[in-house]
């Protein structure tokens, strides 16, 4: 007879087992569900890293078409303001090209498809735009020099028309131009002046001896052509001064010296004795009278002792002195006695702390 398994028989024994991994009771349930919560949180966090490597991975392809976007962007904006722009010294091109660059930068970032992507955009827009900044302000200081050139060349030629009618002005004129090479090489941004070797320094070395080289010779050789005794002992003098022959080449060095040696002795005593009475009668009548009596009195200083010499600015310094002297004694005789005693006063108190200038002048 085939025994039939009944509730109590077999199915109330097994909701009794206590030996959970062997059966169907609650309690294997209840162990399931615990380790099913353990594969849960190491799932959760494979998700997470999955999903960051995916973040990074959709941040680095957005990052490098957006760079290449904006390069092409700024090369076609490149072209389109330096067309555009009205200055032929380029001025204002950095300026627009920054503009541009931050404008479309902005625009890009806005298309990020994740933070990662967002923050390091920043990184790349920063470094993309010292670059752009570089090669703005470099271009910009080429179109400046390039612009200048044209200018400089008329001030090279108006200060040798300068230096024709006025030979003892040259080396206000030669220190005028210096100034202006002076702008080009500015020490405190060599990197625009640079302009990437198209103009170093040797060439703009180069180039001012060259400018004001040719301003010297064209001097001395109008002087040659005058043949005025004065101002040939003048030029003589510039030949043998380091600070104007610099300038020259070898070769016009010699022929000018030839030259000037054909048509004059050097001065002798009694031009130098007839000089310092003119000295000292321009001094004497600038005090008294406002006027020089004696024209061409600095050439001759300086065809005596050559530019540049001690002799030359203490002559200057006199003739401001006595024209200091005329200008307050003038203005003194316009006043009343009161306002006179006044302007003596104030003199006197200069006089006690002045130099000796000042102490002769109130005397």
């Amino acid at each position: 007879m085939v025994k039939i398994p009944t509730y109590d028989s077999e199915f109330k024994k097994r909701t009794t087992v206590t030996n959970t991994y062997k059966g169907f009771s609650g309690g294997e349930i209840q162990v399931a569900s615990q380790r099913a919560d353990i594969d849960f949180k190491s799932l959760a966090g494979t998700i997470d890293k999955y999903d960051k490597v995916k973040k990074e991975r959709e941040g680095k392809v957005w990052l490098s078409k957006s760079k290449s976007d904006l390069k092409i962007w700024m090369t076609n904006e490149e072209i389109r303001i330096k067309k555009e722009n009205p200055n032929l010294d380029g001025d204002g091109h950095t300026k627009m090209m920054i503009e541009s660059f931050k404008k479309k930068s902005d625009e890009l970032k806005k298309t990020a498809p994740n933070k990662w992507a967002s923050d390091n955009w920043e990184i790349s827009h920063n470094e993309m735009l010292a670059t752009t900044y570089s090669e703005s302000t470099l271009y910009e200081a080429q179109k400046t020099v390039e612009a200048d050139e044209e200018k400089i060349n008329e001030a090279a030629k108006s200060a040798t028309e300068a230096s024709m009618l006025k030979p003892h002005t040259i080396t206000e004129q030669i220190e005028d131009l210096e100034k202006i090479f002076d702008t080009w090489d500015d020490k405190k941004t060599p990197e625009i002046e640079g302009m990437a070797g198209r103009i170093n320094a040797a060439l703009l070395k180069e180039k001012k001896n060259a400018v004001i080289g040719k301003m010297i010779k064209d001097t001395i050789e109008t002087i040659i052509q005058r043949g005025d005794e004065l101002e040939i002992e003048m030029a003589k003098k510039w030949l043998t001064n380091k600070y104007y022959t610099k300038y020259l080449e070898v070769d016009d060095q010699q022929s000018l010296t030839k030259q000037l040696d054909s048509k004059k002795k050097e001065v002798g005593g009694q031009f130098i004795s007839d000089t310092e009475d003119m000295v000292e009668s321009n001094l004497n009548s600038m005090k008294s009278t406002g006027v020089l009596q004696h024209e061409k009195v600095l050439e001759r200083i300086i065809a005596i002792n050559g530019p540049d010499s001690k002799a030359e600015a203490e002559y200057k310094k006199k003739l401001i002195m006595a024209k200091t002297m005329f200008n307050n004694k003038k203005e003194l005789s316009l006043k009343t006695e009161k306002e006179q005693n006044e302007m003596i006063a104030e003199w006197r108190e200069k006089a006690k702390t002045g130099d000796n200038d000042t102490k002769l002048i109130y005397e």
